[in-house]
Parts: structure tokens; C-alpha cells; sequence
């Protein structure tokens, strides 16, 4: 059992001497200490009430934000209305104590719970937006239940043994499901900022097709495809049914981080992931992100290169290789290590002829590099299912000019 220490000063002790400014960027002190009327607050951080990135405040934030929530149920079929009461309340009923820690072991953890300990939650000092500060205290208190996390069998948090990243089934009920209620229930109330019911959404999306290894509901795995005339259709291995209309795609890349700077430029964008890192095309610029710490992140601007687009495929030895193609017909190969991307200039890109003709190359979840398939996009447009060395032709009756993948998908998802 992880043991645990406190510090000697409580932070309620040290409240009371700290002088605030009286702003409209600070936290209400009066809403502040009706919070900590309900909980115990222990560690040795500082109080800063007027600063955004202060852990402390950000929590006093999320905490305020969740006592005033009154949230409405969501319909629909994900909808399995696990919070029976208000987030405040059923954070309350569950935790009395709340530790700042100077540090923890992982330093992509939030917060956690030791299910040894009773009304206990740990606070790591890893900043976090207020929303989703809220979203984790819910998250760690349906931890107290009992519920614990399995490792990930299936998308991007397989790609790391022992995870401990995933709960079995959404069905279960456990703390990533939890999260899913508390973001729908966000998204579906009257009275949140339009602003925060979109981010709610987002998150919906990124919990649902991220952290279970069952996939919830009508969802699966595929890959979206784009015909001669624009029109979207998903591509799950053996059908491809057209999509009218298409919103999830970007905002379920990498942990839902969704840059609207690349996203807006006018000649659109194409992604791709490898087991390090993935990548976010532009005609303008590539923005390319850490998967062990999403904030990580490496923007190139294009001067000389005329990118067309981004692919990751799989390699005799076993891993993903990044690749780009431009519009002179020419592909390059990025670096397998992100440290060693992140120190690459646009001179640096060694473009060769593309002699094998293929625009790009995508690879279908799950992500067993052996067993999953790979759809082969040729600049003719035709498509091609890769296994092995050979190439299969599939949907022969179509001709297409991008691939997008892997994503999951279904109708029902959309429809959120």
C-alpha cells in the first residue's frame, strides 16, 4: 500500500493569511472558503488565487464550477445517467480530504486515489483546464466505489504496456464512464455556455473511442475515405457507407486536441500517428504531438515544400514509419524519435522519387502492427487492402483522393 503523508500546516491554516487582490481574474474568496467549509485541505502548495496556472486555484475553480452546475440528464444511447445526483454532491458524499502533492511518480497523472485510504483524493501539481480539473475529481471519487482501470487492448494507449489506461466495457460503469456521463450532461444543459457544451462534446467523443476496450454501442473501428466529388464515406473492412455530413473526425485526433489554426487552412488537412507521435498536416504548417505528453508539441511552417499528405506504415521490423508526399510526386521519411523531429528544419527533409506510386498508406485499428490491415490509397485513386507484401483491390467500383485513419465511427456518434 502506497503510504501516504501530511503535511503539518493545513491550507485551511494558511487561508486565512493570505491577502487577495481584489480582481476580476481572481477567484471569489468568498466562494472559495464556502467550498472548503466541506472539505479538508492538506500539502504544502501556496495559495494564489489570482493565478490561472496555480493548481490550487484551479481546483478551487473546478470545485466552485461543480457546486454550481445543475445539470440536466442526457438522452440518446450512451446515455446511462450513472450521476443520480449533482457532480458537487456525489464528489461530497465520497471525498472529505484533498492532498496537494508536491509531485508524483507519473508526471502525466492529474490526480489519483489509493483505494486503501477511505475519502481520500490526491492532487498532482500537473495544470489542467477547469472543465476537465472538474471532470477528474468526479473521475477519482467513482474510483472510491471500487472501480479500477485494466490496461488498454485496443487504440492509442495500447501502444504502451501496463498502461492501467482503459476500463474493460463502457457498460461497466466505472470512472471513464463517469466521465462520459459528466461531459454528456454538461453538453446537454440549457444553462452552460455554448462554448463549454462544445468542449464537453469533444471530450465525449475522445472518451468513448479512447479508453475502452470494448467499443460502446454501434461504434467501430475504420477509416474515412474521400471520393473525386468530396463525398465522405466510412470504410470499416468490408462496407462503406456514405456520410452526409462529417464533425468528429479531428476532434477525436490525439487526446482531442483539435487546433483550429490548422484546421482552418483553406486547403484542409490529414493526419497520422506512429507509436511516438502523430501528426497534423497543413498546406501552411504541420503541427506534430508527443503520445507521452500531448502538450508536447512541434510546429514546422512550410516555405518550399508543397505537401499533399501524411501517412504512417507499418515496417518489416515491426513499427510505424511517418511519412509525407508533396506535389511534385516526391515522398520523405520523418524521424522515428520525437526528440529528433522536433530539432528538424523544413531544409532538412531528404525528398525522393515515389517510385511505388502510392499516395499514402493508413493502418486500421486495433493496433497489432502484425495482424491488423492496412489500406493502400494509389495516386490513381484506386484502393487497395495491404497484406504482406501484396496489395488486394477493394471498393473497385470508386476512385478516391484521401484517406483518413484510423478513426472510429458511427452514425450515432455523429449524431451527438
Amino acid at each position: 500500500m502506497k503510504s501516504i503523508y501530511y503535511f503539518t500546516c493545513s491550507l485551511m491554516i494558511l487561508f486565512s493569511s493570505v491577502s487577495f487582490a481584489e480582481t476580476s481574474t481572481c477567484v471569489d474568496k468568498a466562494q472559495v472558503k464556502d467550498v472548503m467549509k466541506d472539505f479538508d485541505f492538506y500539502g504544502s502548495a501556496q495559495w494564489d488565487l489570482c493565478n490561472d496556472k496555480n493548481r490550487l486555484t484551479q481546483v478551487s475553480k473546478a470545485l466552485i464550477l461543480l457546486k454550481g452546475l445543475k445539470l440536466q440528464n442526457a438522452t440518446g444511447p450512451f446515455s446511462q445517467n450513472i450521476l443520480k445526483e449533482q457532480p458537487y454532491d456525489f464528489f461530497k458524499k465520497r471525498v472529505s480530504k484533498i492532498v496537494f502533492e508536491a509531485s508524483c511518480d507519473d508526471s502525466t497523472t492529474t490526480a489519483y486515489v489509493i483505494h486503501e485510504q477511505k475519502q481520500i483524493i490526491h492532487i498532482c501539481p500537473r495544470e489542467q483546464e477547469v472543465i476537465d480539473t472538474a471532470a477528474t475529481l468526479v473521475h477519482e471519487a467513482r474510483h472510491l466505489d471500487g472501480y479500477r482501470h485494466v490496461d488498454c487492448k485496443r487504440g492509442l494507449y495500447s501502444l504502451q504496456p501496463g498502461n492501467g489506461a482503459c476500463d474493460s466495457s463502457y457498460e461497466l460503469k466505472g470512472s471513464y464512464a463517469i466521465n462520459v456521463d459528466f461531459y454528456l450532461k454538461v453538453a446537454s444543459t440549457s444553462s452552460v455556455s455554448p462554448a463549454l457544451r462544445q468542449f464537453a462534446k469533444s471530450n465525449t467523443l475522445y472518451y468513448l473511442t479512447e479508453r475502452f476496450n470494448a467499443l460502446p454501442g454501434d461504434l467501430k473501428d475504420g477509416l474515412f475515405l474521400t471520393n473525386m466529388d468530396n463525398q465522405v464515406s466510412f470504410f470499416d473492412g468490408t462496407s462503406n457507407p456514405a456520410i452526409k455530413t462529417l464533425k468528429t473526425g479531428a476532434i477525436q485526433f490525439l487526446n482531442g486536441n483539435a487546433h483550429p489554426d490548422i484546421a482552418d487552412q483553406p486547403k484542409g488537412i490529414d493526419l497520422a500517428t506512429t507509436e511516438n507521435y502523430g501528426c497534423l498536416l497543413g498546406s501552411v504548417k504541420m503541427v506534430c504531438y508527443s503520445l507521452r505528453d500531448t502538450s508536447d508539441t512541434f510546429t514546422l511552417n512550410w516555405k518550399q515544400i508543397r505537401p499533399l499528405s501524411i501517412y504512417a506504415v507499418s515496417t518489416d521490423r515491426g513499427h510505424l514509419q511517418m511519412t509525407i508526399t508533396d506535389k511534385q510526386d516526391r515522398i520523405a521519411d520523418l524521424p522515428q524519435d520525437f526528440e529528433d523531429l522536433k530539432r528538424m528544419r523544413e531544409s532538412d527533409f531528404n525528398l525522393k522519387p515515389n517510385r511505388a506510386k502510392i499516395l499514402k498508406i493508413q493502418q486500421r485499428r486495433p493496433y497489432t502492427f502484425g495482424g491488423a490491415y492496412e489500406v493502400a490509397l494509389k495516386q490513381d485513386g484506386k484502393v487497395f487492402l495491404k497484406e504482406g507484401a501484396g496489395l488486394t483491390p477493394v471498393l473497385t467500383d470508386q476512385r478516391f483522393k484521401n484517406i483518413v485513419g484510423p478513426v472510429v465511427w458511427s452514425p450515432t456518434l455523429e449524431a451527438l
